[in-house]
């Protein structure tokens, strides 16, 4: 079954059995994954880069874990936590973009932040975010707070103030900006 790849099939990842395995183009490696706790809808590939993220429940508690791996048969634990993964994408140095999410009952989403695995640790860019407009490969992530504030962060870095009475963001991407809708 496969469960992610990029669109030249320069990577594929894809369960063989019990077995998770990376399809690098050239030949597959089995993952260090158990394939019984892959989250399917929370796996990514770009090249040769992807994450994979497992979900284990036990006792009304979900225990996420982000892998990070690449063509070489590398496979990093990015986090582990209570808290639901949704991946956004790859930035141009490879690095890995995505958002944790704190849940209610019935999947209400409580809060959110916006984090980076640079390949050598994980950076929070955002938290408390009420929306976000993430392009990973050009570096830029847009989100506003609660307090109707919009902030950009380029490069991943410390975000900057952009503008205020924000209502909200649309996720049409422009240049290396977004749309947005103000009071």
């Amino acid at each position: 079954k496969v469960i992610a790849y990029d669109d030249e099939l320069k990577g594929v990842l894809y369960k063989a059995g019990s077995k998770v395995l990376f399809y690098n183009g050239k030949e597959s490696f089995e993952l260090d994954v158990d394939a019984k706790l892959l989250y399917d809808s929370a796996c990514l590939v770009e090249g040769k880069k992807y994450a994979v993220t497992t979900l284990e429940s036990n006792d009304d508690v979900n225990t996420y874990t982000l892998y990070y791996g690449d063509s070489d048969g590398e496979l990093v634990q990015v986090q582990k936590s209570e808290l639901a993964i949704e991946l956004s994408g790859f930035g141009k140095d490879g690095e890995l973009v995505y958002v944790e999410m704190a849940t209610a009952e019935y999947g209400i989403v409580n809060d959110r932040n916006i984090l980076c695995y640079d390949l050598e640790q994980v950076k929070y860019i955002a938290m408390d975010v009420e929306e976000y407009h993430i392009i990973p490969e050009k570096g830029v992530i847009y989100y506003t707070e609660s307090n109707n504030k919009l902030y950009c962060a380029k490069d991943y870095q410390k975000p900057y103030f952009v503008d205020d009475e924000v209502t909200c963001l649309v996720n049409n991407e422009l240049d290396n900006g977004a749309y947005y809708i103000k009071n």
